[in-house]
């Protein structure tokens, strides 16, 4: 029998700069399974879905040593996995570290390997959380402004796209930091709120989707 290749969760586990790895097979129904980078653009989900969608939540808190060296503080948890027998979510090499995994549950097992977690039979299930810190902010001189980009966000499987559900939270210090601005401003179907030294993001959608949260020192 040839072996199997790994599968690589690229989705919503795209917070920062995520690499594509290729196929898997499922183990059940020997399919084989394609989770890849593609450029289907942004459309909200507002059809009543048969299964839960795939739940991307992350929380990123921004200190004012954010703005010297770029390293974010990320906690995120992910939910409502497909039935595989090898996943991994990956970032790319030098955008992460101090990863660990804070929470696992109805998962064979789950490891950090280098800029990646490994898993072994996920399930719909399946709850993994971690914590890390993702060098995702980048100064604009041209502009004068700080600009924090997280995505893309994607789910393909097979050759279409699922449905992903994600909420992402900003903090920062509001009396260090002033927010700008979302890039893109408008997001259809989207529900963003804006407090004192707080961003949050919701969504339901499919294709992919990068955001680019903006801000200036005081």
């Amino acid at each position: 029998m040839t072996p199997r290749p790994r599968a690589s969760a690229l989705c919503a586990i795209a917070w920062l700069s995520l690499l594509a790895t290729p196929l898997a097979a499922d183990e059940l129904e020997e399919l084989a399974a394609l989770w890849s980078i593609a450029d289907e653009p942004y459309r909200p989900v507002t059809r009543t879905l048969d299964t839960p969608a795939f739940v991307h939540r992350k929380v990123l808190s921004i200190d004012v040593a954010s703005l010297d060296d770029g390293w974010v503080d990320n906690h995120q948890c992910h939910r409502n996995f497909p039935l595989f027998p090898s996943l991994q979510i990956a970032f790319r090499d030098g955008a992460v570290r101090n990863m660990r995994i804070t929470e696992q549950s109805d998962v064979e097992r789950a490891w950090v390997e280098g800029s990646t977690i490994q898993m072994k039979r996920t399930r719909p299930q399946t709850t993994l959380c971690f914590l890390s810190e993702n060098h995702t902010i980048e100064y604009d001189l041209w502009n004068d402004e700080y600009r924090m980009t997280v995505g893309p966000y994607y789910l393909r499987l097979f050759d279409g796209y699922f449905p992903l559900s994600v909420d992402l939270t900003v903090q920062y210090p509001p009396e260090a930091m002033q927010f700008l601005g979302l890039a893109p401003a408008s997001v259809e179907g989207a529900d963003v709120v804006h407090e004192h030294g707080r961003v949050r993001f919701n969504a339901l959608f499919e294709g992919k989707l990068e955001l680019v949260f903006r801000f200036k020192r005081t």
